[in-house]
């Protein structure tokens, strides 16, 4: 089975302030819930089958990630902190 897989590549950012942040988004990933359906099989309260959006995609079949990275200073191999 194939697999599409994302790559983030972390790069320093030119102007760097302590506590800054960016946000990334990823769109369109296959809904794994549901398996990209948007829908379940269910029954409604008469027992006849009936669709059921699915809770995680709201119906869509995809998911966005939401990627927050916060930039922070560094700490030396072995430093304790002094």
């Amino acid at each position: 089975m194939s697999k599409t897989t994302r790559t983030i590549e972390l790069r320093h950012p030119d102007h760097y302030h302590p506590g800054s942040k960016e946000r990334l988004v990823s769109r369109g990933l296959l809904c794994n819930y549901c398996s990209g359906n948007g829908f379940f099989w269910g029954s409604d309260e008469y027992g006849h089958h009936t669709k059921c959006e699915c809770p995680v995609c709201k119906g869509s079949g995809e998911v966005d990630a939401l990627i927050t990275i916060e930039w922070t200073p560094g700490r030396k191999e072995g430093s304790n902190g002094a």
